[in-house]
């Protein structure tokens, strides 16, 4: 897709960027996604069927290692103008984790990606992240399957999370396993269709699960399709057959990879990322992508460039 700026275009869109969304708006089309997407990149040319491309800090935060504004700042110039991405990649803590000057980087980056129009895209942190924020703590992955005072909690905390920090995209579950593990196929629905047009104007994501066998049990099991505007998995177990069965099951649904990198795990199979874009996804995010930034001067170095070139013509 090549993406041009056109004025009229561009300020009615950032417009409807920023007005929040009541329960009873219709869910953005496929394609309107995408153009709320596109209006905010500088000029460039996706490879396949990719539209939308983001770059990830979540390990970033989760490790606490930004601490200035500048880093902040050269981040923002390293995904918009380096790695040449639609948006970023943020983490949702379990309420109280984050620490004061956390939570100041994290508003200071807000207001960067929207000065710059970069879109925002939250999930919880960490594998079973969703399981982490209904226990209250980021080390705590203890049962809370058929416990519905723990989905209401994480439900809680993700609507919290979006009056906050007023993301694009959201998702409240992060590699939390297949339906009728972590959470049942009840809960699921519950927490999705609890969400629904509460979250700010965000679009609802999901599953974001592990790997796609689990992805498509969760559009098989539940009916979180009747709620997200993106189909989203992680393809950690390197199955690339999966993906058609996938994108069909998806419908009319803009399919992610929300967790891709470069590592050729198999020498007789495809990277994730590539995998991906063969078989015609529609979206990708960059896994870990914010330690190929150089934070004193927002350049990429030869790994950066080689993560662009997979996506990029």
């Amino acid at each position: 897709m090549k993406i041009l700026f056109n004025a009229a275009l561009a300020i009615s869109l950032v417009f409807a960027s920023f007005s929040c969304l009541n329960a009873d708006s219709e869910a953005l089309e496929s394609s309107e996604v995408y153009h709320a997407a596109a209006k905010f990149s500088v000029e460039k040319e996706y490879k396949g069927e990719l539209q939308i491309v983001l770059g990830d800090v979540k390990q970033a935060f989760i490790t606490d290692k930004l601490s200035t504004k500048k880093q902040i700042e050269m981040l923002v110039k390293g995904f918009k103008y380096e790695f040449k991405v639609d948006g970023i990649r943020i983490p949702i803590f379990p309420e109280g984790h984050m620490s004061k000057q956390q939570r100041f980087l994290m508003h200071y980056l807000m207001a960067k990606c929207k000065a710059e129009k970069l879109l925002v895209f939250a999930n919880p942190a960490n594998h079973l992240g969703g399981v982490r924020i209904a226990n209250g703590d980021m080390s705590n992955t203890s049962s809370v399957k058929g416990d519905f005072a723990k989905s209401d909690k994480l439900i809680q905390v993700v609507r919290d999370f979006s009056k906050e920090y007023n993301v694009d995209f959201i998702s409240p579950l992060n590699e939390d396993s297949a339906p009728g593990d972590a959470w049942t196929a009840e809960q699921i629905n519950d927490i999705y269709a609890s969400l629904y047009g509460k979250v700010q104007g965000a679009k609802l994501v999901g599953s974001d699960v592990w790997g796609i066998p689990a992805a498509i049990k969760y559009l098989d099991q539940t009916n979180i399709a009747d709620y997200i505007d993106v189909s989203t998995t992680h393809n950690l177990g390197f199955n690339h057959d999966k993906w058609p069965e996938f994108i069909e099951k998806s419908g009319h649904l803009p399919v992610w990879d929300s967790e891709v990198n470069m590592n050729k795990k198999y020498a007789n199979r495809l990277t994730r990322i590539e995998a991906a874009i063969e078989r015609g996804v529609n979206g990708l995010v960059l896994y870990n992508s914010w330690n190929m930034i150089n934070l004193e001067t927002g350049e990429i170095g030869a790994n950066g460039m080689k993560f662009r070139d997979y996506y990029l013509k």
